[in-house]
């Protein structure tokens, strides 16, 4: 038997980016249960950083007591584009 593989933050990343792209106006708590990404706000960030653009907003939700609380949500805006050379460019000087 196989043992488990690490769940690298990058699979991480592509799983909250695929569910935002069916699902705008999510909740944290509902992209990491659909995700499954153990700490959602510490991947959001990443995904941030890494070149990812959100659209935040809020939505209202009921709280067990019957008053609304605001929520925040995001809405996957893009993603970032890859990075290419261009074919033309000088190659870099080499360094002895």
């Amino acid at each position: 038997m196989n043992a488990p593989t690490l769940d690298a933050r990058a699979d991480q990343i592509e799983r909250a980016a695929t569910y935002l792209e069916s699902h705008p106006h999510s909740t944290g708590p509902e992209i990491d249960a659909a995700s499954d990404l153990g700490c959602w706000s510490k991947v959001l960030s990443e995904m941030q950083r890494k070149g990812f653009v959100f659209h935040r907003d809020w939505r209202k939700v009921p709280t067990r007591a019957g008053r609304l609380r605001n929520k925040r949500t995001y809405t996957l805006l893009s993603r970032p584009r890859p990075t290419t050379r261009d074919l033309f460019d000088e190659p870099p000087p080499h360094q002895a």
